[in-house]
Parts: structure tokens; sequence; C-alpha cells
């Protein structure tokens, strides 16, 4: 089955998710939401490990500058403000059908 994943993170994140049979859906992110003047992104995945509490997933990958890995003690995560107000927006949304569902980001 091909991944419907757009980099290598959410590719080796969705193969995860298949390994461990998770029930998944990967989300669209060619497409934002208008959400009153803003502009909303989409997150990548939506868990399902029961059907009242879905998982909301972005999938982060990691930063390397520089030429070689010698020295280095580990790389920095990152996660934007502009991640954590559409997971906050998404989250938000969704708990009125479905309060038990959480968001997470996925290093």
């Amino acid at each position: 089955m091909q991944s419907s994943a757009v980099n290598a993170y959410e590719q080796a994140f969705e193969s995860r998710l298949r390994e461990a049979k998770v029930a998944f859906e990967s989300v669209v992110q060619t497409e934002r939401v208008e959400a009153g003047a803003a502009s909303v992104k989409n997150f990548d995945f939506v868990l399902w490990p029961t059907s009242d509490a879905p998982m909301l997933v972005e999938v982060k990958g990691r930063t390397f500058h520089g030429t070689s890995l010698a020295g280095l003690k580990g790389l920095d995560a990152w996660v934007t403000f502009e991640d954590v107000e559409a997971l906050s927006y998404w989250v938000a949304t969704m708990r009125p059908a479905r309060p038990r569902a959480r968001a997470v980001f996925v290093f």
C-alpha cells in the first residue's frame, strides 16, 4: 500500500501505525480552513485508539544546521506557534462531538 504522507517523517510514522494496526486517517495537507479572518493549517493524522477518543497528530521533524554530527549532543525539535494554534483550534472544534479528543505533537 502506498503512503499518503508527504515527507519522510510522516511516511515513517504512517508505516509504524500500520505495523501496530492502529486505526488512523491521514489528512490532506494542501487545503486550509478559513476560521474567521485566519487560515488554519491541517494536522497530519487522526488516530482512533478508541471510537470516542480521537487523537489529532502533527508529525514534526528535527532540524540540523551543520555539516557533521561529530560532537553533537542532539538535534533541535521545532514546533511553530502556528502549529500550536492550529491544533488548539481543531481540538476545540472537535470536542463538542468528541469530548475526549486530544492533540499531540510527534517527533
